[in-house]
């Protein structure tokens, strides 16, 4: 199941503040004052998801964090959407294919 979360940003950042760290390279209190900003995004290529049905999305301005149970994209201009593990459906980044 995906969670859209575009109305919950400041939750969904929260939540995955650790990993977001990682990612856009900013410190913590930085991230959760000022949000996700345009520059965390720059340096990801294309995250495309692949469903089990054949059909797929492709972001750009993306990047993926995940955890044992959970994935989310963090996209700079279509939202945040969280993923349950376990879907029929492959994540595909910079050419290499992950199922999750």
């Amino acid at each position: 199941m995906a969670i859209d979360t575009i109305g919950n940003r400041k939750q969904l950042v929260e939540k995955w503040i650790d990993e977001l760290c990682d990612s856009a390279d900013r410190p913590r209190e930085d991230i959760l004052r000022d949000g996700l900003l345009s520059t965390d995004f720059e340096r990801y290529p294309p995250v495309e998801i692949l469903f089990g049905d054949e059909s797929y999305i492709k972001l750009y301005h993306a990047f993926v964090v995940d955890s044992k149970e959970e994935l989310c994209i963090f996209t700079e201009y279509c939202g945040y959407y969280e993923f349950e593990k376990g879907m029929d459906a492959c994540l595909r980044i910079d050419y290499r294919m992950i199922p999750y």
